[in-house]
């Protein structure tokens, strides 16, 4: 599966969830010239080797991986997945994308003393949108060592 994002002013970023490593690391090699960024969902793949996955990558790269109460597919210990994420640093992603309130937010903050390293912050409410955008946007933004906000809420109705 491939969804595209665009995010503006600034940037289109490919996000890939891929449950076959073959088939997620093709996507990688073959991203567009268009997309300024991909996203690889580790939690679809939570076993792979990020090193051999972003061999070669002509783009850079957003590392996150989702637990299911994010909508992801990741339910291992929050351990594991802080060592996932590490991983795709050292393998090279240039940003992590991490759930507010989760405890891979603690990365942002351990990732200060990297500045190469962005630290995406996301909120993802898969039942609605979020009710009080500007209070969690002030929280969020409070958090050490983040770059950039995303949050992201469920539309229901049009008006959503």
């Amino acid at each position: 599966m491939v969804r595209t994002a665009v995010v503006e002013p600034r940037a289109i970023i490919l996000s890939l969830v891929e449950r076959d490593l073959a088939a997620m690391r093709q996507a990688i090699l073959s991203a567009p010239e268009k997309a300024d960024a991909v996203e690889v969902r580790l939690d679809a793949i939570p076993h792979a080797d990020p090193g051999l996955l972003f061999e070669g990558s002509p783009r850079p790269l957003i590392a996150t991986c989702r637990r299911k109460g994010d909508g992801g597919f990741y339910s291992g210990s929050e351990s594991k997945r802080r060592e996932i994420l590490f991983g795709a640093v050292k393998a090279g992603a240039t940003w992590l994308d991490v759930e507010h309130g989760s405890g891979a937010q603690d990365l942002a903050g351990l990732l200060s003393d990297h500045p190469a390293i962005g630290v995406i912050l996301s909120h993802h409410d898969t039942r609605r949108m979020p009710g009080t955008f500007a209070s969690l946007y002030r929280a969020m933004a409070r958090v050490k060592g983040v770059k950039a906000i995303k949050i992201i809420g469920t539309a229901r109705t049009p008006s959503d």
